[in-house]
């Protein structure tokens, strides 16, 4: 959800969804196992920005994965629940000119995640019991690079994003915490900001996770507006 661009006033509020579609559902390479593996469908994004110099910034961001969405990519482990996933961080990012129309954004963000896990048992002859379904809390830690071509009040531009996968590894009574961290995940996208007015604009990204841990991931859609506020 970020141009590249620097802030053109004090404060920035943004609205959307940094997952709203995607082309391809997502899968485990290994249908059969025996994980409660989900994936919301649609996940809504608000970031509040506060401009810290003439090209750099601070922020906290809100993220919500809706269980409506909920895609479940396992038949072999019973579903997490009607939980909601959700994340609240801080952002921290800049833009330095490479010419007059040519910038190259940076972004650092860290998330504190809730997220949905069940316990369950599973006897000899294939029947499941649900011990327990709550939540456990994790960190994701992200840093991207994002380059951006301005003509006028539109804005193109490029980004690579990493940042670690929160995965839900809580079956059959394992030994483990209920939720970890997961693995890195490089994820690229493409997109456009354009400016309808002085205080608001809006971004459309097509973005592809280019790793295949823990999830294989098709493309995606990002929509978002941004209301510019302050003098």
């Amino acid at each position: 959800m970020f141009s590249g661009q620097p802030m053109s006033t004090p404060f920035e509020l943004t609205g959307g969804a940094n997952s709203i579609s995607a082309v391809k559902k997502p899968r485990l390479d290994d249908a059969g196992i025996a994980t409660p593996m989900e994936v919301p469908g649609t996940q809504l994004h608000g970031e509040l920005r506060f401009r810290t110099s003439a090209n750099t910034f601070g922020g906290v961001a809100f993220e919500q994965g809706t269980s409506g969405s909920t895609q479940r990519l396992s038949s072999e482990a019973p579903p997490v629940g009607d939980r909601d996933v959700f994340g609240i961080g801080g952002v921290f990012g800049g833009s330095t000119m490479l010419s007059p129309e040519v910038r190259l954004g940076y972004l650092a963000a860290v998330t504190i995640w809730d997220v949905p896990y069940v316990t369950y048992d599973r006897a000899a002859d294939g029947t499941v019991t649900v011990i327990e379904r709550d939540s456990d809390k994790i960190s994701t830690y992200g840093v991207g690079l994002t380059p951006s071509y301005r003509t006028g009040p539109l804005v193109l531009f490029g980004t690579v994003f990493l940042r670690n996968h929160p995965v839900s590894n809580r079956s059959e009574l394992l030994e483990t915490d209920p939720v970890e961290g997961g693995p890195f995940n490089v994820a690229v996208a493409a997109g456009v900001e354009y400016e309808f007015a002085p205080r608001l604009s809006a971004t459309a990204l097509v973005q592809q996770n280019l790793s295949t841990e823990p999830v294989r991931y098709g493309p995606g859609l990002q929509v978002a507006l941004t209301a510019k506020l302050g003098n």
